[in-house]
């Protein structure tokens, strides 16, 4: 029942102490964030443990109405007219440009970007 809170903008929380053993849903919008302090974080799941995230150190604990001024998307550089899906049709057709692309790059170039961490596409 409390996923269901997850993508609301209704912020639940089981309190300060609760907190911090039991992922609110309040927490769990930081992880669809633009911004830079969020990217990554928050990989749980409303009612399970927040020990995984802590021990892996992608735990971010908002301050009181932090979520206020969460800006929703992949990264900064995608948002408005620059967000690669703002239309339905550029959703589903996304990830068949991006192969394409991958594959005319010549072989050598494409183990290079992945040796490095860079995208392919």
């Amino acid at each position: 029942m409390l996923q269901g809170f997850e993508h609301s903008h209704v912020p639940v929380s089981f309190g300060k102490t609760l907190n911090k053993f039991i992922y609110p849903a309040s927490y769990h919008p930081f992880h669809h964030s633009a911004l830079p302090e969020h990217r990554d974080k928050n990989l749980g799941i409303t009612g399970g443990l927040t020990l995984w995230d802590r021990l892996v150190g992608t735990l971010y604990v908002p301050a009181p109405d932090e979520y206020k001024r969460i800006v929703f998307g992949s990264t900064l550089e995608e948002i408005g007219d620059h967000n690669p899906h703002r239309s339905v049709w550029l959703f589903f057709k996304g990830p068949f440009i991006a192969a394409a692309k991958t594959l005319r790059r010549p072989p050598a170039e494409v183990a290079t970007a992945q040796a490095i961490g860079a995208p392919t596409g």
